[in-house]
Parts: C-alpha cells; structure tokens; sequence
C-alpha cells in the first residue's frame, strides 16, 4: 500500500526517551496535519512497546544489544531492519524519515521495493563519528555506504551547516540544514533562582555544561580551570563514557559539581540558571568539526553567553552574533583566562544580550519548521 502523502514512518536506532531532534521534528509535523509514528530501537528492552507522546505514535521494536560495533550487535541491527522494514511495508505509511544513516538502508529498501519517498535526516557526520570507537578502514566502509545509498533520498536533511554544504557540492542538488535550535519555553522564575541560589549562590559566575560526556568533550579542561577560579562555579550534567573521570575531578572542589542526568523538561531551567554556557570540543576528534549542539540552542533562546571552541555550528555562531566567546585551545591557562573575561558583568551582559537577540531573531525552532514544512511540500 502506497498510502498517503501525510502519513510518516520514522527510524530511528534509539529508544527514543524521547531524542530532542526527532521529538522536535515529529511533534512539529503532528501540528502541520501530518500522521507521525516512529519505529524506535530499545536495545535495554526497558520502554513501553507502543505509547503515543504529542500525538506521535511511538513503536518499539525490543532487541537487546549494547552501542558500538562488532559482529553481534551488526547481527542485532540487522534484526531491527528487518523488523521495521516489515513494519513500515505494512503500514499506509507514503514518507520514510531516515535518522542517521544506521536506519537508511531501511529506508532505501522501502523505496526500491515498496515506492515510498524517502527522507534521509543525517544528525551526524557519521563515518567522522564512526572514527571515535572504530579502525579506520571501518569508517572508510562506512563513508562509501553513505555516499552511495544517500543517492536514493527524496530529501536531505542535515543539522550541520559545515556538512551541508559539503553535500550540496558533492551531490549538486539542495540539502537542507534544520539546526539543533530550541522553540521559546516559558520558564517559572521561581524554580530558576532556586537552582541558581542551590549551585550558584555565592559566587559570581555560574558556568554551566549540559551534554553528553563522550570523548569528543574537553570537560576534564575546564574543571581544572574552574578549580583555579574561586570567584566562578561550575556545574555538569550528563552522561557517558567520561562520567567516572568527572567525577573523580569533582571529588573534594567545592567550586564545581556533576549532577548527572537532569530530565529533559528541566534543560532549559538549568540553562537559564547559568550565566554562561559551556561547550568546548576536542580538536583531535573528527567529529568536532560538525557538531551542532543542542547546548547551544538552549543557550542562546534563554539569553546565555557561551564559552566554546572554534568547532561545528559553535565558532560562527559566536562569531557573528558576538554572543560569548572562543578559546583557541584547550589549555589550563587558555580556558582560565576566558571564564575570568566573563567576570566583567558588563561584558557578560553585552554577550547575554546578544545571545538573546540570535535566539529570538534567527536561531530558534520556529524558523526551522519553515525549512521542514517547505521539503515536505516540495517531495514528488
């Protein structure tokens, strides 16, 4: 069954807890008429099967596996294609929308075998993502199984601007970048000046890193130059492969803190309790180069300065919105350096208000769904 141009199947390789990006996506094209249900992968076999969030239709497909690669869990991915393959062939489902690219084969298959239009929505540069825990000459395998399946799309999407325009030069067709922007929250003030007296009372600048801990993070970095400045707190929230060594540089500072994982309805409290925002990239990691982080959005729609690196969506958003400020690198002395520039309340305010201005003017989700409406429209 061809079915029908409103009706939307979503792949997607996590549990879907829910993912922001996809959350945002779905839930944006719930409101334009569209029927959205995703295909989700719980591999702790820990979440509802079917459950519908914002009138999203969630189905999950339970196969227990652990992230990364290898032989086994190729194996248990290969059983996830094909159990949402036969899903979405089944279904009256018209588009396929492809997040990342260990999904897109289902999608093409979809589209070879069944007529469906297909989406490929790329969050990452996956084969440079690839490289953080893989020889290689896998990610070389994995660059060419991208670049000769994304040949199938219907529609591009990408979250990098720098990704982007490298594949609209190499495919010479239109891709379009949705950045990880964030849509206005209203936030209950109490509740933010209780977080900011909890972490931040007695001190004069409170820095906040909300984000995944994995390798490609210099987090270890700046709590040793947070450690330096008596005057600033940090705090860290998150999760992942750096989490013991964080919190083992947290052990006895009473200047910074890991809090672990905060829900997600709580991300923009902790961000607008902070006055600035932290997200400085590793320059050894590939990945770095086309990172657009959530952090960021976050940051700017709550009017918060960053602290960053010259990375991804990072260092010209800074740059041309003069909403905080760079380091070169990720140096003691460099980063320290930085955070005591911040001190200066005007100069915090000046970058705070800048900030702002990009978030309510031009980096928000609300620009994004224009972008995400019109490629639904234009699909053949």
């Amino acid at each position: 069954m061809n079915g029908s141009k409103k009706d939307v199947v979503m792949l997607l390789s996590n549990p879907f807890k829910p993912d922001l990006r996809v959350y945002r996506e779905a839930r944006s094209l719930v409101k334009l008429g569209y029927r959205v249900t995703i295909v989700a992968w719980d591999r702790q076999c820990g979440y509802r099967t079917e459950e519908e969030i914002s009138g999203i239709q969630i189905r999950r497909v339970r196969i227990s596996a652990s992230y990364g690669t290898g032989v086994w869990k190729i194996l248990r991915l290969f059983l996830y294609w094909t159990t949402a393959a036969r899903i979405s062939k089944n279904r009256t489902f018209k588009i396929v929308h492809c997040h990342d690219l260990d999904t897109l084969i289902v999608g093409v298959f979809l589209k070879v075998f069944y007529k469906k239009l297909l989406i490929y929505d790329s969050h990452e540069k996956y084969s440079r993502m690839t490289l953080m825990n893989s020889p290689r000459f896998v990610a070389f395998l994995v660059e060419i199984l991208e670049r000769v399946l994304i040949l199938f799309a219907d529609a591009i999407i990408v979250a990098s601007t720098k990704l982007g325009a490298e594949w609209s030069d190499r495919l010479a067709r239109e891709v379009v970048v949705i950045g990880n922007w964030q849509e206005f929250v209203p936030l209950n003030k109490a509740r933010v000046y209780s977080i900011r007296r909890m972490y931040g009372g007695g001190y004069r600048l409170l820095i906040a890193y909300i984000g995944i801990l994995d390798k490609s993070r210099e987090i270890l970095p700046v709590i040793n130059a947070v450690k330096s400045i008596p005057e600033a707190k940090l705090i860290i929230c998150g999760d992942g492969v750096q989490k013991m060594k964080i919190q083992e540089a947290c052990l006895d500072v009473d200047n910074v803190t890991y809090l672990g994982v905060v829900p997600l309805s709580m991300v923009p409290y902790y961000t607008a309790a902070a006055d600035v925002i932290c997200y400085i990239l590793n320059d050894k990691q590939p990945i770095s180069a086309y990172q657009s982080p959530n952090s960021l959005g976050f940051a700017l729609m709550n009017g918060r300065a960053v602290l960053g690196s010259d990375h991804g969506e990072i260092g010209p958003t800074v740059r041309k919105f003069k909403c905080g400020l760079l380091v070169e690198d990720s140096s003691h002395d460099r980063i320290a350096d930085t955070i005591r520039a911040f001190l200066n309340k005007k100069m915090l305010r000046y970058y705070q208000k800048n900030a702002q201005m990009a978030g309510q003017s031009q980096c928000n989700w609300p620009n994004m769904v224009v972008r995400l409406r019109k490629l639904y429209q234009d699909l053949p």
